[in-house]
C-alpha cells in the first residue's frame, strides 16, 4: 500500500464509477449492446418512430461522448513546465490501479483505520509483556509472571529440539513452551 493519501468517497460513488471503469476497459459492447435492445423491443411493439427515437439519441450520446472523450485528452496531455498534468484526470478515465490508488470507499477507510488501531494495541500489549517479563527475568523473580508460561526460547540453554538430536537421546519435550515440573508426593 503506497503511503499517498486517499480520497474517500461514499459508497454509492465508489461503486458506480468503479463499474463504470470495469465496463468501459473489460464489456466495452454494453452500450451498444443495450442500443439494440431498446431499437429491438420498440419494433416488436411496431413502434417504430420509438425505433427510430432510441437510434437518434444513442447517436447524439455516442457523438456527446466522443466529444467529452477528446475534450479529456486534450487536457491530459498539456502539461506544465514540470512535465506535470494541470489536473488530475477525472476518477472515471483512471485504471482500475489508478482508480484504487487514488480513492477508497467510507467502509473500506474505517475497516483500515480499525485494523491500525488493532495493530497498534496488539503491538503495545506485547511490548508490555515483554518488558515486564525481561524485568522480571532480570531480577531473578520469575514467580510473579508465573501465570503466563516461559517460552522454550526464554531459557538460555534451551535443548536442541532437531530430528538429528532426538535421534541419539533419550525422548524430550517439544513443545514450544517449558513444561512445568510438579511435586506428585504426598506429604
Amino acid at each position: 500500500m503506497s503511503n499517498q493519501r486517499r480520497d474517500i468517497l461514499s459508497e454509492e460513488e465508489y461503486t458506480s464509477t468503479l463499474s463504470s471503469i470495469v465496463q468501459r476497459d473489460y464489456f466495452p459492447d454494453i452500450p451498444n449492446l443495450e442500443k439494440q435492445a431498446a431499437v429491438l423491443s420498440r419494433r416488436q411493439l411496431n413502434d417504430f418512430k420509438g425505433a427510430v427515437a432510441v437510434r437518434r439519441a444513442a447517436r447524439k450520446l455516442q457523438k456527446h461522448e466522443t466529444d467529452l472523450a477528446e475534450q479529456e485528452e486534450v487536457e491530459e496531455t498539456s502539461l506544465d513546465a514540470s512535465n506535470l498534468r494541470k489536473k488530475p484526470r477525472s476518477l472515471n478515465r483512471e485504471s482500475i490501479t489508478g482508480f484504487h490508488a487514488r480513492v477508497t470507499s467510507e467502509d473500506n477507510h474505517e475497516f483500515e483505520q480499525n485494523l491500525r488501531n488493532e495493530l497498534r494495541a496488539k503491538k503495545s500489549r506485547i511490548e508490555d509483556i515483554y518488558r515486564s517479563r525481561v524485568l522480571s527475568i532480570e531480577e531473578g523473580n520469575r514467580d510473579r509472571y508465573s501465570e503466563t508460561p516461559l517460552l522454550a526460547s526464554d531459557q538460555f540453554t534451551a535443548p536442541n529440539y532437531s530430528i538429528k538430536a532426538r535421534t541419539n537421546s533419550k525422548s524430550d519435550n517439544g513443545f514450544f513452551f517449558a513444561p512445568k515440573l510438579q511435586n506428585n508426593q504426598e506429604d
